[in-house]
């Protein structure tokens, strides 16, 4: 689609007259330029763009453009007191005795568990980072059994909520051993070779900057500092990557302008006469299923499901086609409402995750009684726009933080209570 810097340069104008009109209907709501919405807006317009040069039909296209509008609408009917609240405010709380232990032991114990697991990853497949083609590496290294699927779902769940309970407390305590730990966790995150693994680290920054007495810490500001040069780093390492099998400079930048392009890739998939009909059998029930079949499966109520996703890229290949280490683009809510709800059931389904994301980003703007209740907060608001580019995905990671936090979490109240342990 991207052949040259000409085709770039029409995509980027184009995309970024998407941006500002988005940028125009969020405005209110984007509290500082590292606001986790703000790059979800970003991304958005990459997809409306790809969708506006993708999409042929004029009823799909209608469709697909009134699900971001519909969205738009009800994140902004939701959170529009948002921006005037400004800061949270937690100059009436103290992190209690009890508190400040439990997530000491928690942060210990849970970055001893992340440690191992990579450790154990590095032994048998390798840095990730460092292997011939790290963006195929990051999915194939985790395949063929071994525990080595395990340590993914440690990776995305646990390895992010331990990342944040460091950052916290170290600006609680400004002692050296987190910011170690912070150190340690920052080079196993971008050693996945994940592109975006650093913007976790810059969005916790983003909003635990949000609350006025952390905010005010000196711990704070010199860590918040790192922010525009892991964003930098992060640009420069996505090149890098991409760049791993391209042939020169020119063709890591044109890569990574189609893969900016392909945020919305499973309009590749979808958007045809021949998909929609093969997916118009799927109702409501069958978006319960696929929705929480992430927690059905674990707990052994409903067998597992092969992910939507998955399903669509199977039918859009040949049967004979080997599809090797894909595992399916996406699923966000203007294709999954209108594959279970049709055109006008879609429209109200992007209605609702617009009202949803909004109502959990708000909680985070509420007056709340503990800092525990903050930073699980904070946590959901880290990843709560990924539940619009696939729902049932961030179901899975909020359920595999749940249940790689269990052990770590029992011992640290363990920990708490023994006579013989002392911080």
């Amino acid at each position: 689609m991207i052949e040259d810097f000409s085709q770039l340069y029409v995509i980027i104008g184009q995309t970024l007259v998407i941006f500002c009109l988005l940028y125009l209907l969020f405005r209110r709501q984007i509290f500082s330029v590292f606001d986790p919405l703000l790059y979800f807006i970003i991304t958005q317009a990459f997809s409306i763009e790809l969708g506006l040069l993708q999409i042929t039909d004029p009823l799909y296209l209608s469709a697909f453009l009134g699900f971001q509008l519909a969205f738009a609408l009800g994140f902004n009917l939701v959170a529009k007191k948002t921006r005037a609240l400004d800061m949270i405010d937690d100059e009436h709380l103290a992190i209690t005795d009890n508190e400040y232990k439990f997530w000491v032991y928690f942060t210990i114990i849970g970055f001893v568990v992340v440690l191992i697991a990579n450790l154990y990853l590095f032994k048998v497949q390798g840095i990730i980072l460092l292997s011939e083609d790290p963006t195929k590496g990051k999915v194939s290294a985790f395949e063929g059994g071994g525990g080595i699927g395990a340590i993914r779902r440690i990776n995305w769940g646990l390895l992010n909520l331990i990342n944040l309970s460091t950052i916290f407390l170290y600006i609680k305590t400004k002692k050296a051993m987190f910011l170690f730990m912070l150190i340690v966790l920052i080079l196993i995150s971008v050693s996945g070779g994940s592109k975006s693994s650093l913007l976790v680290y810059v969005s916790i920054l983003a909003l635990l900057g949000q609350m006025k007495t952390i905010a005010a810490s000196d711990a704070f500001q010199s860590i918040n500092r790192l922010k525009v040069p892991l964003l930098v780093f992060g640009l420069v390492l996505s090149v890098a990557i991409i760049g791993a099998n391209a042939g020169s400079l020119n063709d890591s930048i044109l890569g990574l302008g189609i893969r900016f392009l392909y945020f919305g890739d499973i309009i590749f998939y979808y958007y045809n006469l021949d998909a929609v009909a093969h997916f118009q059998k799927l109702g409501v029930i069958d978006f319960l299923n696929y929705e929480f079949n992430p927690i059905l499966g674990i707990l052994r109520i409903a067998p597992y499901l092969t992910p939507l996703s998955y399903e669509l890229v199977l039918h859009s290949f040949a049967s004979n086609e080997v599809l090797d280490t894909v595992t399916g683009p996406n699923i966000p809510y203007y294709v999954k409402g209108h594959i279970f709800f049709g055109s006008y059931g879609g429209a109200i389904y992007s209605l609702l995750v617009g009202m949803l994301i909004a109502f959990t980003r708000n909680l985070l703007f509420t007056k709340h009684g503990s800092y525990s209740f903050y930073l699980l907060l904070v946590f959901v608001n880290i990843f709560i726009f990924s539940y619009a580019q696939d729902s049932s995905l961030m179901f899975s990671y909020l359920t595999d933080t749940f249940i790689f936090s269990i052990g770590p979490a029992l011992l640290a109240l363990f920990c708490m209570y023994s006579p013989k342990l002392v911080l």
